[in-house]
């Protein structure tokens, strides 16, 4: 079983100077773990402009690699979006996909099951480095050779429908109201990318 936290746990530990691009309901348990300033926020993206963000990202920036958090809330629409990435040619984007079909706050928006399975969906768009993950353990010990690896990399993370549990601990229901604003993150992403 994997929870959101022992997802973003791992990758918050051995996370570098990845630019990380959250997503809408990612964007409070990242950000509870990490005040990076290369950290992304998206709190009101739409479906499929945050691939597309972290695509533009990877595609001017290729010697700094991108993770894109994708919740159920913004999953990659259409074979599309992957196609577009993979005719981009870019190494250095890891897409990391929620799958959970459920809450992630208490009292938020219930979501309905889905009949597509991501990870075959990568991997039948031509995704090569594409993970299916379930277990928090073998997650954990996976995540530093994951983000080792030549993109673009696929990781489909399945979070059971049974987990209720809260993203992170200490969530309240104004969780969305978001103190976090598109532009103030974009500008300190781009200030710290100019000093580089």
């Amino acid at each position: 079983m994997l929870t959101i936290a022992q997802l973003l746990e791992p990758l918050c530990r051995y996370r570098t100077n990845e630019v990380v691009v959250a997503s809408m309901s990612l964007v409070h348990p990242w950000t509870r773990l990490s005040q990076h300033a290369l950290d992304l926020a998206l709190p009101d993206s739409k479906m499929d402009h945050v691939t597309g963000l972290a695509l533009g990202i990877a595609l001017a920036r290729p010697d700094r690699d991108v993770i894109c958090l994708i919740g159920d809330d913004n999953r990659p629409s259409t074979p599309g979006g992957l196609s577009t990435i993979l005719s981009a040619c870019v190494t250095n984007l890891t897409l990391i996909l929620i799958d959970g079909r459920h809450p992630l706050i208490p009292g938020g928006p219930s979501f309905a099951p889905s009949f597509v399975n991501p990870s075959a969906l990568a991997e039948t768009a031509g995704v090569e480095q594409v993970f299916r993950v379930e277990d928090a353990h073998e997650y954990a010990q996976s995540v530093p050779e994951i983000l080792s690896l030549t993109g673009p990399t696929f990781i489909h993370a399945i979070v059971p429908s049974n987990n209720k549990k809260p993203a992170m601990k200490g969530y309240t229901k104004d969780v969305f109201q978001s103190p976090i604003s598109l532009a103030d993150s974009a500008r300190k992403v781009l200030d710290t990318l100019k000093l580089d």
